[in-house]
């Protein structure tokens, strides 16, 4: 019996040592996929990261386009909010309330699908509420923004995005992404 228990136990330790044999690289290592072209055009220093790694890489993300922060000095006040943008010759509006909606519902709505308005403080009181920033996918190049409360003007400004590539999870590790931020000052 305790041989026959050996050579099962043998027979078993083949057998796992066959499957746990090393995969060639050759069968795991694939090219990356090219870099989009819109990025590249926005990004062209994006080329010059590295896209193949064995590095080991943390999972940290990153979105490709523009993010404009907006925020008054004194909190934003109570009123009807439209605001008019040109993208690279493109009119988009997006309007609504502050107050907010109740959470979960969205209180601004844009004529764009590539266009969001960061609603902040839904949970909050209505002084502590308002419009953190203004996201635009893609990588527009030239763009005005004019933000009206109640009809009269509290920001006007025109803008041209600079955008960097950059590799958040480090050299070698995916994702390659392309933005620019800033900041709009608005009137109180």
């Amino acid at each position: 019996m305790s041989f026959r228990r050996v050579f099962l136990s043998l027979g078993f330790l083949c057998a796992c040592e066959s499957l746990a044999s090393p995969v060639s690289d050759a069968s795991v290592h694939t090219e990356p996929d090219p870099l989009p072209a819109d990025l590249v055009a926005a990004c062209p220093d994006a080329e010059q990261f590295q896209r193949a790694s064995r590095n080991a890489c943390t999972d940290i993300g990153c979105r490709n386009g523009y993010n404009l922060d907006v925020s008054p000095s004194s909190g934003w006040t109570a009123g009807t909010y439209s605001f008019e943008l040109d993208l690279d010759g493109r009119a988009i509006t997006c309007q609504g309330s502050i107050p907010l909606k109740a959470c979960g519902e969205r209180s601004f709505s844009c004529d764009a699908d590539d266009v969001r308005l960061g609603e902040s403080g839904c949970a909050l009181p209505a002084n502590a509420q308002g419009i953190s920033n203004i996201a635009f996918e893609g990588f527009p190049l030239a763009l005005s923004v004019r933000i009206l409360r109640d009809g009269s003007e509290i920001a006007n400004s025109q803008l041209t995005p600079t955008y960097r590539a950059g590799q958040p999870n480090g050299p070698g590790c995916e994702p390659i992404c392309c933005s620019a931020s800033e900041t709009l000052a608005l009137r109180d």
